[in-house]
């Protein structure tokens, strides 16, 4: 498709959580849509260097720091924040980043003053499906994710949120990290087969983020996932076969991870929650391109062996 916005002047994006799989997947879709996309990552080469291999401009700032947060904005002269940097935890397998609740509250109390003081024109900000939920041993996760949303729908900013389903594709950590595991012979543990979650592709992730960026709707929260649910071990179970790989076990030991910081442990999974999915497509005209997770791990399969074939 044919850059759409260079004619008018490139708008600017301020991204969040760039070097995430979701954050990757948004960098790369804006910035071929003509979007000058900033992509705020972790201080270090690595983050820097896949900002700039997806199309973006690697900057730093303290998530926790509405200055900081601010200056950066500034700089850029963004038009547009979008914060991904929720997404790096927002996985249904394994370990990878805890959930962190400092985040969640402060984080985006922070970009949402950084954003309306550097005089921002709209904010999309990610969080996730399990937070329309209800469950006892993710209430403090649950709570945490609810502020942030708060925060960023009354910040001052014309906003919307985006709550993902459980975040995967070929970027992502985790996949890879249970392939190489799986590969040596040995299971990894996949968690409660009763224990149902929502899935979510980058593709679509990022998709939905560019939908939300050109039609702005403000003061909304739309679910954003796939419309098959399923538990981590279907999700593994699946993952493992198409590759003759061995099959995950039942049981929490990797998957489960330390909530807020590692005061509590739970599985969002577990949280029950009926989302509906249909809002999405009449505010912003989007629909999940994968729409059950089988399509999805099969497009992620695909794409590795193609990046293997080339490698050779």
């Amino acid at each position: 498709m044919a850059n759409e916005i260079t004619q008018a002047g490139a708008l600017k994006v301020f991204l969040t959580g760039a070097a995430s799989a979701a954050g990757r997947a948004a960098v790369r879709l804006l910035s071929a849509r003509g979007y000058r996309v900033f992509g705020a990552t972790s201080q270090s080469m690595d983050g820097a260097r896949t900002v700039r291999a997806d199309g973006g401009i690697p900057v730093y700032a303290d998530m926790l720091r509405a200055g900081e947060l601010r200056s950066a904005i500034l700089s850029a002269e963004a038009d547009l924040v979008i914060n991904l940097a929720p997404q790096s935890a927002n996985h249904g397998i394994l370990g990878g980043n805890p959930w962190d609740s400092r985040l969640l509250i402060e984080g985006t109390a922070a970009l949402a003053e950084a954003a309306a003081s550097a005089g921002v024109k709209y904010l999309v900000h990610t969080s996730y499906v399990f937070a329309g939920g209800d469950d006892e041993a993710a209430a403090s996760l649950i709570e945490a994710a609810q502020a942030g949303e708060r925060s960023a729908l009354e910040g001052g900013v014309p906003a919307c949120v985006l709550r993902f389903g459980f975040v995967y594709g070929g970027d992502s950590p985790e996949l890879s990290e249970a392939r190489r595991v799986m590969a040596k012979g040995r299971s990894v543990a996949a968690g409660d087969p009763n224990a149902h979650g929502y899935w979510l592709h980058t593709a679509d992730a990022a998709s939905a983020v560019l939908a939300a960026v050109q039609q702005q709707p403000v003061g909304v929260t739309l679910n954003i996932a796939d419309a098959h649910p399923a538990s981590a071990l279907e999700f593994m179970n699946y993952f493992a076969e198409a590759q003759g790989l061995t099959r995950p076990s039942r049981g929490s030991g990797m998957s489960l991870r330390a909530l807020l910081s590692g005061a509590t442990t739970a599985d969002p999974a577990k949280v029950h929650v009926h989302a509906d999915l249909t809002e999405a497509q009449t505010v912003l005209s989007w629909s999940p391109r994968f729409v059950d997770f089988r399509r999805g791990i099969d497009d992620v399969l695909l794409s590795w062996r193609a990046l293997e074939g080339a490698a050779r």
